[in-house]
């Protein structure tokens, strides 16, 4: 039987290379197949942060290179732990309250792999990988991709930086199960960024089965989900925190 071309959403991983291999896995993810879009947040919590960079880099290079007939590149956005990130590895620049969001791991995580030269690429790849992350995605089908959100009807289409990485009524919205009128710009909208952890669930959240959150809480102590756009089957790893056990990630989950 012909194998499907699927597109595969991502949450936000948040430092764990070991939940994104596993999570990759249990999708039985083929490249030559199958469209990969990351809602964000690849870094800050779990102890492989500058890992999990190298290895998106890594596995876009592998795409780029390839000679199958058939091959999707990745589609990686942004999220705001990237964009801290990139102002430490840009300018050496310490956001207020980074540290106390995971930045230690991610600090931690740069300096044993830069003293242990474990990295497969360059400081200069990382900083140019974060710094053409895309805002948000929109497919040809009205189908919305983006770490945080929006706050106006136009949807992603009002183009507000800041506000698709940070904005969080969105997720409220879903929270809600309310069919709101900003839901109304896209046919379709997948977030990440505020963890279903939230209203104590540790699966996806949606409205109507086309508008969800798939962040379920894996930068803390839940799991990494990745989703079928198409058919909305999903997967998830197990509990991040029992793939690290020598890490506390970001410690206890506050609402």
């Amino acid at each position: 039987m012909e194998r499907r071309n699927r597109r595969l959403v991502i949450g936000d991983i948040h430092g764990s290379l070991l939940a994104l291999i596993q999570l990759l896995d249990r999708m039985n993810y083929n490249a030559k197949y199958d469209l990969l879009i990351f809602l964000g947040d690849y870094v800050d919590g779990w102890s492989d942060s500058a890992f999990v960079i190298d290895w998106l880099i890594d596995q876009r290079r592998m795409i780029r290179e390839c000679e199958y007939d058939v091959l999707f590149e990745p589609i990686h956005l942004r999220g705001n732990h990237d964009e801290w990130l990139l102002k430490w590895l840009e300018f050496g620049y310490i956001s207020d309250g980074w540290l106390d969001n995971g930045g230690q791991s991610t600090l931690k995580s740069y300096t044993d792999a830069w003293n242990n030269d474990a990295l497969n690429n360059t400081k200069e790849d990382h900083i140019k990988f974060l710094k053409y992350l895309h805002n948000y995605w929109i497919t040809n089908d009205n189908k919305g991709f983006v770490h945080g959100g929006y706050m106006t009807s136009d949807g992603l289409m009002s183009g507000q930086v800041n506000v698709n990485i940070w904005d969080r009524s969105i997720a409220k919205i879903i929270a809600r199960g309310e069919m709101h009128s900003m839901l109304k710009a896209h046919h379709e909208l997948y977030i990440g960024h505020t963890s279903t952890l939230a209203w104590g669930i540790d699966i996806p959240m949606d409205v109507l089965g086309r508008y969800w959150n798939i962040d379920t809480g894996g930068g803390w102590f839940g799991k990494l989900t990745g989703m079928d756009v198409d058919t909305k089957e999903y997967w998830q790893t197990d509990l991040v925190s029992s793939l690290h056990p020598e890490s506390e990630g970001r410690g206890v989950f506050k609402k």
